[in-house]
């Protein structure tokens, strides 16, 4: 996610009859920093089965996520994920641009059918 950084717009000496919009800061953007790759592997991974809430702000998100066990009526909450809001709406485009790409949904389709294929092939214990 690029930032920008407003500085001030250095005003012509030589030009005369400069308007008000000749004092109009500059944006410039400021360089992307540099990923740690080998970080990533070393980031903890916490499972969810869902979202449990929203709290949508003009500076931070924060989403809850939860799990539900097989015999549990309620859902436990296990992540609240604070992000500052213009980074949580790049999240959404990005999780949508990935999961609508060309030949995605054909991709997930494959997997899943090969799993299901391998589940009818494994033996089974006699009970």
């Amino acid at each position: 996610m690029a930032t920008s950084r407003v500085t001030s717009a250095k005003k012509s000496s030589t030009s005369p009859g400069s308007t008000a919009s000749d004092k109009r800061p500059a944006i410039q953007k400021t360089p992307q920093p540099i990923i740690n790759s080998e970080s990533i592997d070393l980031a903890p991974v916490i499972y969810a089965d869902t979202l449990i809430q929203i709290g949508f702000g003009p500076f931070v998100t924060k989403c809850t996520f939860g799990t539900q066990h097989s015999t549990a009526k309620s859902i436990n909450a296990v992540l609240t994920l604070a992000l500052p809001t213009n980074a949580m709406i790049d999240l959404a485009k990005n999780i949508l641009a990935v999961a609508s790409a060309e030949g995605q949904e054909e991709k997930i389709n494959n997997i899943y059918n090969n799993f299901q294929a391998n589940l009818k092939t494994m033996v089974r214990p006699k009970l």
